[in-house]
């Protein structure tokens, strides 16, 4: 799943109203909080396999590259004095590759923190909820 994907979810998710009056309304929002820490948890199992994916994606990438390379380096020696070097090539493909990842990878990893942070806030959040339902009920 892409990264703007995950951020489009996650706004979905956040629009949800705390106050409660009743104890149904605190049922439904407590029904509501579940369902969210449920989709949390799903997005940061979808997030890990996407990081797997990133680095096993860049592994072949990088494998890739140094193919491509080391059958040039075969050719000629004329062809590769006239052409710059090609293993100035390849580095320089493999720095951009690695560059790559690590931009993504982070990008990965700070939406990593950013759905715990919201994980925690919905776990904080159930707790008045259970409060209010448990003060209703035995007043009543």
């Amino acid at each position: 799943m892409n990264i703007k994907d995950y951020y489009t979810i996650l706004s979905e998710i956040n629009e949800i109203d705390l106050d409660v009056s009743s104890i149904a309304d605190s049922r439904r929002l407590m029904s509501e909080l579940n369902e969210i820490e449920e989709a949390l948890c799903n997005l940061q199992d979808n997030i890990k396999r996407d990081i797997e994916q990133i680095k096993s994606d860049h592994t072949k990438n990088k494998r890739i590259i140094i193919d491509k390379y080391s059958n040039k380096s075969q050719k000629s020696r004329i062809t590769g004095i006239l052409s710059s070097s090609p293993r100035k090539k390849m580095m320089k493909e493999l720095k951009q590759l690695g560059m790559d990842k690590n931009k993504k990878l982070q990008e990965y990893h700070e939406l990593e923190e950013v759905i715990k942070d919201f994980l925690l806030e919905v776990r904080k959040s159930k707790e008045p909820m259970n409060n209010f339902i448990k003060d209703r009920l035995s007043s009543g």
